[in-house]
């Protein structure tokens, strides 16, 4: 993994990603809270995926993210 810094300005959701974050549970608001931890470190993961590490309420995230277009990620 390598570190790669990434602008979120939007994240793409669907039924599966929401519900896969609710298995976690976290909503999609937490989610996009958590991705505006001033501490966040970004890494570049498996098949060019990014990965966001970020804290939210004392808990530690990671979030894989596929890039979709400029700013907008999966």
């Amino acid at each position: 993994m390598s570190i790669n810094k990434i602008a979120i300005k939007k994240l793409v959701w669907d039924d599966k990603n929401r519900e896969h974050v609710k298995k976690h549970g976290l909503t999609d608001k937490e989610v996009l809270d958590a991705i505006e931890d001033k501490d966040k470190v970004f890494l570049t993961g498996h098949s060019g995926r990014d990965v966001v590490l970020c804290k939210y309420a004392n808990r530690m995230l990671s979030l894989v993210l596929a890039k979709e277009s400029e700013g907008s990620y999966y």
